[in-house]
C-alpha cells in the first residue's frame, strides 16, 4: 500500500493552489479571526532557507533540512539549478531559519492545513 492514497493524491493534484494548504500567521490581517484546532500535540521543527532558480531568478523555492545545515549541506541540496536567496539589502545570503509546523483543522475552510510557526534565524549564520 502506498504512503499516500490515490484519493489523497488526486485531491492534492486538483487543488488550485498550495497556499490553501498552509495557514501562515503573517497572512492573518489585524482583527481577523481564524478558528482552528491543533491536530498534533507537538510541532514539527525544521530548518529552512530559500533559493532562486538559476535560469529564472524570480522563481523561489524553499529548501528544508532536519538539522541545522552546514554550508556543504546547503550546496548539495540546492544543486546546480538553484542559488541561495540574498537578504533584503542584497549584501549577504538570506539566513537559514528555524521553523515550526503543526497540522490543524481550519473550521472556516473546512479543511486540514499546516500552521507555520514564526521563524527565527538558526544558530549558524551561513554566508
Amino acid at each position: 500500500m502506498p504512503f499516500i492514497s490515490t484519493v489523497a493524491r488526486e485531491d492534492a493534484a486538483s487543488s488550485s493552489s498550495t497556499k490553501d494548504d498552509y495557514l501562515n500567521p503573517s497572512s492573518i490581517k489585524s482583527g481577523q479571526k481564524v478558528r482552528f484546532k491543533l491536530l498534533a500535540e507537538e510541532p514539527f521543527m525544521f530548518y529552512e532557507l530559500w533559493g532562486n532558480e538559476v535560469n529564472n531568478p524570480e522563481k523561489r523555492k524553499p529548501f528544508r533540512f532536519a538539522e541545522d545545515p552546514t554550508a556543504e549541506d546547503v550546496t548539495e541540496k540546492l544543486g546546480d539549478d538553484y542559488v541561495r536567496s540574498l537578504s533584503r539589502d542584497g549584501k549577504m545570503n538570506e539566513p537559514c531559519r528555524i521553523a515550526h509546523a503543526v497540522p490543524i483543522y481550519n473550521y472556516d475552510l473546512e479543511r486540514v492545513q499546516v500552521f507555520l510557526g514564526l521563524k527565527k534565524q538558526s544558530l549558524s549564520n551561513l554566508t
